[in-house]
């Protein structure tokens, strides 16, 4: 009757530790694929170029970088003349550094070739 009572037990701890083997796997392997994930999306984040031209046309003509202010008041990503601006000054922005943007000098407005341009240097640190 002892030896039955002992084979119970030992045939339970046995599938426990299967069981318990298995999740562990499963768990492990989920968290190298979330691993694998991430490196992937640091490598594409790599191959970003470090500035980046976005050519907004005709509206936006200067003669020089202090004519050229962003195109909007809040996550500005486009400049404009300074006279085609829009009036900011009953707007509430958030207080967020988007990525893209002109936010937190992230981006500039420059003057090339006539058009105000977004001039964005992608490796600053915010």
């Amino acid at each position: 009757m002892q030896k039955r009572g002992l084979i119970g037990i030992l045939v339970l701890i046995i599938i426990l530790v299967v069981a318990l083997l298995i999740g562990s796997y499963f768990i492990f392997k989920n968290k190298l694929v979330k691993i694998d994930i991430f490196k992937d999306k640091e490598k594409e984040a790599s191959n970003i170029s470090d500035e980046i031209i976005v050519d907004i046309g005709s509206e936006g003509s200067c003669s020089s970088s202090s004519d050229c202010i962003p195109a909007s008041c809040c996550h500005a990503t486009s400049c404009t003349n300074k006279e085609k601006a829009p009036i900011c000054d009953k707007i509430l922005c958030t207080q967020q550094c988007v990525p893209g943007t002109l936010d937190c000098g992230q981006a500039s407005c420059e003057c090339i070739d006539n058009k105000c341009e977004v001039v964005i240097n992608s490796n600053e640190e915010i």
